[in-house]
């Protein structure tokens, strides 16, 4: 059972940490760490967290090609 898991494109509402972090170009322990913060917006669910893509914008980070319709 090692089907892939499908990429984010424009229906994508929220990310995990590990792609958060590989779009903005840093370490997942610097993602968990402004969540921890509350600098950043994170839902949980379950023990995953993720992130809405608007976070991007409201941070004023470039959005990534697949959330730039958004």
């Amino acid at each position: 059972m090692s089907s892939k898991k499908p990429a984010p494109d424009s229906r994508t509402i929220a990310v995990s940490v590990a792609v958060f972090a590989r779009s903005v170009d840093m370490s997942e322990n610097a993602i968990h760490n402004l969540i921890a913060r509350g600098d950043l917006a994170a839902v949980r669910l379950g023990r995953a967290k993720r992130i809405p893509v608007t976070e991007f914008d409201r941070l004023g980070l470039p959005a990534p090609h697949w959330a730039a319709n958004r």
